[in-house]
């Protein structure tokens, strides 16, 4: 869901646009955090 909204959805629901987009960076710098720790620790 947040996908599509980062592609596409951003024009039609822009008001949770912003907010879906926040949610998602988060997400993707948590994966690359946690995968990095993992990795290097």
């Amino acid at each position: 869901m947040s996908m599509m909204c980062s592609m596409q959805g951003c024009t039609q629901k822009h008001g949770m646009c912003g907010h879906e987009q926040m949610m998602l960076v988060m997400m993707v710098m948590l994966v690359v955090g946690g995968a990095a720790y993992w990795l290097l620790g």
